[in-house]
């Protein structure tokens, strides 16, 4: 336990260094319960009285006295390094430690300190390291636990003689139920990790066989079933360990700033690590797991398509007829494009595109009436500066307190980091941007899922006739999973690339692609040129069409076939003025190549909350205002907006004018 003086005791001072002989303090070091000595004792039989007792909890007359020990996996967060160990299981430590062997195995690094080693034989000050970020997992890798720092020793305090074994147990009848479920024996393993009490995630007994007699008890932990306690007890004159540690630290772990600790905390905002607990996860759940684990069994290329099937939550999902719902709010929709033949058309026109396509088609006579099926509600969406309107289908609608999201599973989240993408966008002299068109459209759902995404809308938009039964045969905007399924078939395309293309194609494709918009910048127009027309086939390859190309430079425009670029190369005119796109929300100057802002600031009062409103309205991923709009860091914040009003000349009180701001 921690003392006064932060110090970590251990029930491990034997295999530290101090032995019986040894201990100054003889056989009673400890007052606790009475124990006797025996010439020998059976499984089953009580205390054998012999020539004298003993008082000690921490010592031990005893050739075999197992302990919590179990083999586990271990890494380091983030890396893809597995090393298998045996883990003890200790109690009576307040604290964590790793072989110093084990560390070195794992490649990972520490703060070097200082802490201080006591017991009975005495005390030294000794060199270690902490180590940070260790998950710990059952030798199947499942059941990750993230283990407080950890200090490094050169052993630890246990040996194989206390793992327990079948040949130890299986002449204790109260252990029968549990001796399969005990791990086999592996000689060839080091006992490497020493895991205390401050993680009780690891250390909770879940179920407990208690002991018959004076025999050993088992203990269920999170990693595995183990044993605890004597097996065979013989008299020895000098076999006694007294078992005690105190550990503390001579310099405070909290106070240590390295130039390690200090570059990893400016890196924190802008890391695109990956900071998960499973190797080549980013922290992922056991559902997002079984996803992963589901996509990489199922997807397939068909007819030039990815495919990969709805991923439900129980692949014998059961859901209710909601078609009475989606007939209401079809009727809805009937109404509403009484009321408006413009909204009519473009509703019309995005449907008749979904049929056109092969995105969606009618329902055959004969399966109209098949089962089971779920019927997916849908509305518009009305963009205001694309000035259009989108088809959204409604996966969040219940009936009968169920939707489709509900049944899904909703994947990790597989999206490159934003500021990530807009950083590398910026590394070189000459960038462009694409888009892929409809991009969740391009990914198949196989025919035994069609049925759960079915819609009513009338043929060919008259909405005089009778509502008909129609089938989605792709992914669709508005499902949970839908992103997760679109960067699963994004980033297997860029594999796929690598096959044909140089790394660069498959590269970008997976790290330089936010969802559907692709920002890439090279170092000369040979190479831009090349590289996009490269991407544009190997997206194709796919049937991911990436199009809308626009770029800083009017000579890989030319390049480009006119139906690919968003801006024809014989209309760009870098001499124009406010020639400006959008490049993941941020304000992008073709003509000057850099970010700007154009601020509108709305009239709030000069309050703590009107001014967080304000700031809080600023779209700026990369942080490029902060220094403005934070000033200082003493939180006078009212004082603040007086600067900020200062520097956009916007009047005290009044509503502010846009303005722009080259960054």
């Amino acid at each position: 336990m921690f003392d006064s003086n932060n110090a970590i005791t251990s029930q491990a001072c034997s295999q530290f260094g101090s032995k019986g002989q040894d201990c100054t303090q003889g056989q009673n070091c400890v007052q606790g319960q009475e124990g006797t000595q025996g010439e020998g004792r059976t499984p089953g039989q009580g205390n054998t009285q012999g020539q004298g007792s003993v008082k000690s909890s921490a010592c031990t007359i005893s050739d075999t006295v197992l302990q919590s020990i179990l083999p586990v996996q271990l890494h380091v967060k983030g890396s893809d390094n597995v090393v298998q160990t045996y883990a003890f299981y200790d109690t009576g430590s307040t604290g964590c430690f790793i072989k110093d062997n084990i560390k070195d195995q794992l490649n990972c690094k520490g703060i070097e300190t200082a802490v201080k080693l006591q017991t009975m034989h005495g005390t030294d000050a000794v060199k270690t390291f902490i180590v940070n970020d260790l998950v710990v997992t059952d030798i199947h890798g499942n059941n990750d636990v993230v283990l407080p720092k950890a200090f490094t020793q050169r052993d630890i305090p246990v040996n194989h003689d206390q793992i327990p074994r079948y040949e130890m147990l299986k002449d204790w009848p109260h252990l029968s139920s549990v001796i399969d479920k005990i791990p086999l024996y592996q000689p060839e393993l080091d006992i490497g990790i020493l895991i205390g009490s401050n993680c009780p995630t690891a250390l909770q007994p879940l179920e407990v066989i208690p002991t018959s007699g004076y025999g050993p008890f088992a203990v269920r932990y999170l990693h595995g079933w183990t044993v605890n306690g004597p097996v065979h007890v013989k008299v020895s004159s000098n076999g006694v360990s007294c078992h005690r540690l105190l550990v503390s630290n001579v310099q405070h772990v909290t106070d240590c700033i390295t130039i390690e600790s200090v570059r990893k905390f400016f890196e924190l905002d802008f890391s695109e690590k990956d900071l998960g607990s499973v190797p080549e996860e980013r922290g992922l759940s056991f559902k997002d797991r079984r996803f992963v684990k589901r996509c990489q069994d199922t997807i397939e290329f068909k007819d030039g398509h990815f495919q990969l099937p709805m991923p439900f939550r129980d692949p014998n999902v059961s859901l209710p007829n909601n078609k009475k719902q989606a007939v209401s709010r079809a009727e809805w929709q009937r109404r509403k494009m009484k009321s408006s033949e413009d909204y009519r058309q473009q509703y019309t026109a995005f449907m008749d595109k979904l049929f056109d396509k092969g995105y969606a088609y009618k329902v055959p006579e004969g399966e109209v009436n098949k089962s089971p099926v779920w019927y997916l509600p849908h509305h518009a969406v009305f963009h205001p500066k694309k000035k259009k309107i989108r088809v959204v289908f409604d996966c969040s609608a219940k009936f009968g307190g169920l939707s489709l999201n509900d049944v899904l599973l909703q994947g990790p989240n597989l999206t490159n980091s934003l500021t990530g993408v807009l950083i590398r966008f910026r590394q070189e002299d000459y960038a462009f941007i694409g888009d892929i068109e409809a991009m969740f459209f391009q990914i198949k759902i196989p025919p035994e899922n069609h049925d759960y995404v079915r819609f009513l809308w009338w043929p060919n938009g008259d909405i005089n006739r009778p509502l008909e039964e129609f089938r989605m045969a792709v992914h669709i905007f508005g499902a949970i999973s839908s992103p997760s399924i679109a960067n699963t078939a994004l980033k297997a395309t860029g594999d796929k690339a690598d096959e044909k293309y140089d790394s660069t194609v498959g590269n970008t494709i997976r790290h330089n692609f936010y969802v559907d918009d692709c920002l890439k910048s090279c170092a000369d127009v040979p190479t831009a040129v090349k590289l996009v027309k490269d991407l544009i086939s190997a997206t194709g390859e796919g049937e991911f069409r990436l199009t809308k190309f626009v770029s800083s430079s009017i000579d890989i425009l030319k390049a480009l076939p006119i139906e690919d670029c968003s801006i024809e190369s014989d209309k760009f005119d870098l001499d124009r003025e406010n020639l400006m796109t959008r490049a993941l929300g941020m304000l992008w100057d073709l003509k000057e190549d850099s970010f700007k802002f154009s601020i509108a600031l709305k009239e709030n009062p000069l309050t703590r909350r009107g001014l967080l409103s304000t700031i809080s309205s600023l779209y700026d991923p990369l942080g490029l205002l902060s220094p403005i709009i934070m000033g200082d860091t003493s939180g006078h914040l009212v004082e603040r907006s007086t600067i900020i009003r200062r520097y956009l000349a916007l009047p005290d009180g009044g509503r502010g004018p846009t303005t722009s701001m080259c960054m």
